[in-house]
């Protein structure tokens, strides 16, 4: 079950939520072209993308739950669990998930206006559903895709389960 915690999108949009939050109502955006303003606006923009793609993950995630045949009777929670996880870093492998330069684009500060935009969210979407499609046919023809412990994410690191993250202070 700890490896779920590595899954967690609804933890990471949280705390993107909180940010956006803390952001917004510790300095309400005014009117004008104040240079800190559009400042905090591009900032609000970049994380409101980040949450959209949250989102779209978190759609292939519930609808890979929703859908995949996983034969649960008769087996122990841990083996479900196992194929559960292999499923998931089947879809969540990076190669061809994020949009061309996303973690570029993200390491620059200001991505600009078009960064993960509906137009480059919708191929991740699609990236996602082809996935599952692949996934079901696997476990349907008895070979559910297997977990690997030392499952890279895109940035070449394990993502930290959710109680690595640090806590949020109020």
């Amino acid at each position: 079950m700890d490896a779920l915690l590595n899954y967690d999108v609804y933890f990471r949009a949280r705390r993107l939520f909180d940010l956006m939050y803390r952001i917004y109502h510790e300095a309400p955006p005014k009117p004008g072209p104040d240079r800190d303003m559009l400042r905090q606006r591009r900032i609000l923009r970049v994380l409101g993308r980040q949450i959209e793609l949250l989102e779209v993950l978190q759609s292939g995630v519930e609808r890979l739950l929703d859908d995949a045949p996983f034969r649960w009777e008769g087996r122990s929670a841990e083996d479900l669990w196992t194929d559960v996880q292999g499923a998931f870093q089947f879809l969540f492998q990076c190669d061809g998930l994020l949009p061309e330069g996303y973690e570029e684009d993200w390491s620059r500060g200001d991505p600009g206006p078009q960064w993960l935009n509906t137009i480059e969210l919708t191929p991740v979407n699609q990236t996602l559903e082809d996935r599952i499609s692949a996934v079901i046919r696997r476990i349907r023809g008895g070979e559910p895709p297997a977990p690997s412990p030392a499952f890279p994410v895109c940035s070449g690191q394990p993502m930290p389960a959710s109680g690595d993250w640090p806590a949020c202070s109020d």
